[in-house]
């Protein structure tokens, strides 16, 4: 007695093929967005601990906002970033103190860096520039202000997401308009939002996600 055997075809096994790649297909954009949005959350939660940090070091500072760099004795020594973390850690402010050395790298540590960012890790130290305007920015015209001296602070950006890559020249974590949020010139990219905007935290301290239209048509984003 003959026993049947039912063997796949190669057109069979080719139409089997084809049926997983356009279910492949058809599922990987929405685990892309999937991954987005829980990268954009993290975001949110990082930047949210960044704001309370350098809100608390405003509390301490007699109610002065840190100014954006020199905030430690030298030429432009200890950013707003360096303040934050000194809360965070109880250090007292260093130059790059947010930095990680991890062997001949310098890694930006967590919360202090947004997960959709590019670049989280440099070479060396003369690298800086690429990397200390890339997470995030302090809006520099509350640098160094009184913070109960903001007016509509619930609209007044203190932080956002930023990405100033600092190619052509030294670049500080700051910016006071909206194209020095993002430098696209210089391959600079809005994180969140399908890439069209980022994460703010404002002077009253919530956390809002603003699309790049929205910031350039706010009057008192600045």
């Amino acid at each position: 007695m003959k026993i049947k055997k039912n063997l796949f075809t190669l057109i069979e096994l080719l139409i089997t093929i084809a049926v997983i790649a356009i279910l492949a297909s058809l599922l990987l954009p929405a685990l892309n967005a999937a991954k987005q949005k829980a990268e954009t959350i993290r975001c949110v939660g990082n930047i949210r601990q960044i704001g309370t940090f350098l809100l608390l070091y405003t509390e301490q500072n007699d109610g002065f906002i840190p100014m954006y760099n020199g905030n430690q004795e030298g030429y432009y020594q200890g950013k707003w970033i360096d303040c934050a973390y000194s809360i965070y850690r109880n250090l007292a402010v260093r130059d790059h103190i947010w930095l990680e050395k991890q062997g001949t790298q310098y890694a930006a540590k967590d919360p202090f860096r947004c997960p959709r960012s590019t670049i989280s890790v440099i070479k060396t130290i003369d690298d800086l520039r690429y990397i200390v305007a890339r997470h995030f920015g302090m809006n520099s015209k509350l640098s160094g202000l009184r913070l109960n001296k903001v007016t509509t602070p619930s609209q007044k950006s203190l932080l956002f997401d930023m990405d100033q890559p600092g190619i052509s020249a030294w670049v500080n974590p700051d910016a006071g308009s909206t194209d020095k949020i993002v430098n696209r010139d210089e391959g600079g990219q809005w994180r969140h939002y399908n890439n069209t905007g980022g994460n703010v935290f404002f002077a009253d301290g919530h956390v809002t996600g603003m699309r790049e239209s929205a910031i350039r048509a706010s009057k008192t984003f600045w």
